[in-house]
């Protein structure tokens, strides 16, 4: 049974969610070891609250600033957690059950685990905003052939040191910010870039990759069917649930699937002392402010540009 090693990258605006998605961790494996990554290019922000009511470690990667997923590459190509696999996912996540044993169990051997999306027509405009232009890659090298399918890049299992900061030379530079080399060819950050070429590691026999279904979109209809108490149980929903391309903020009611969201957060705040009087306080702030932005966009703002 593989040690839980799980690594969250997180950043100011979105830190609300960090806490949400740590406490799904939490929740379904105790024991895990969970860390997070802390990019400050929007600001800083303190962690101390989730470290201690949750028990979280920072990881530090050499630098506190990474942009646009950089510091996704910065663990691919680090030292950490030699020879260990590591489940490696963006802060609007949460779990929706214990299933990395099963994960870990169907992939053995594989160095990357990824939720593939099998695109039938990777020359749409679809397939190119989210991950590259085939022809453009080919020029590039000729010898590069698409897998069968590509993949998000907020929810994977790694293990470091597989690319190496030689492999990655030539995209991607971990000593100068902004770090990627080629947005030409691969717009999409960290994206383009492991879509790319992990695959092409693969064909050369350097490492292996799992294609795997255990992401759902929060927004999808397999999502909005998800029953809460059998989610709470955790045997029943073997993915991850992923908010990315749709409204986050604070104030979680305007959200989709907000009892999922509110349970992870009543999880959390039960571990912080005196957690029900911040929760509440928290949220005060939170529901103003979206009522207020409410008001300004819908009122003030159309006034403003008259």
């Amino acid at each position: 049974m593989e040690k839980k090693i799980i690594v969250v990258i997180t950043y100011k605006t979105l830190y609300f969610f960090t806490r949400i998605c740590c406490a799904s961790v939490r929740y379904f494996y105790p024991d895990a070891d969970i860390y997070i990554v802390k990019d400050n290019l929007a600001g800083e922000f303190s962690t101390t609250e989730m470290e201690q009511a949750l028990n979280v470690k920072l990881l530090d990667l050499g630098t506190d600033k990474y942009g646009w997923s950089a510091a996704k590459v910065h663990l691919l190509a680090s030292d950490k957690f030699k020879g260990q696999r590591v489940l490696s996912i963006d802060c609007d996540i949460v779990l929706a059950g214990r299933f990395l044993d099963d994960l870990y169990q169907k992939t053995e051997g594989a160095d990357f685990v990824v939720d593939p999306d099998y695109t039938a027509d990777i020359n749409s405009e679809e397939f190119r905003k989210h991950y590259y232009t085939f022809d453009v890659i080919k020029k590039m090298d000729p010898d590069f052939e698409y897998p069968g399918f590509a993949f998000n890049g907020g929810q994977s299992i790694v293990t470091t040191g597989k690319v190496t900061k030689e492999l990655l030379a030539p995209f991607f530079d971990v000593t100068t910010f902004p770090y990627y080399k080629r947005r030409d060819i691969l717009p999409q950050a960290d994206q383009s870039l492991l879509n790319y070429l992990l695959p092409k590691l693969q064909r050369e026999g350097k490492i292996k990759i799992a294609p795997v279904n255990f992401m759902l979109w929060s927004d999808e209809a397999k999502t909005k069917t998800l029953d809460l108490e059998k989610l709470k149980e955790g045997k029943e929903y073997p993915y991850v649930i992923h908010w990315a391309g749709v409204l986050r903020i604070p104030y979680l009611d305007a959200m989709t699937r907000p009892d999922i969201l509110h349970f992870f957060q009543d999880f959390y705040y039960s571990k912080v002392p005196f957690g029900g009087v911040i929760k509440r306080a928290r949220a005060l702030v939170d529901t103003s402010d979206y009522y207020l932005r409410n008001l300004y966009r819908k009122t003030l703002k159309p006034l403003i540009k008259k």
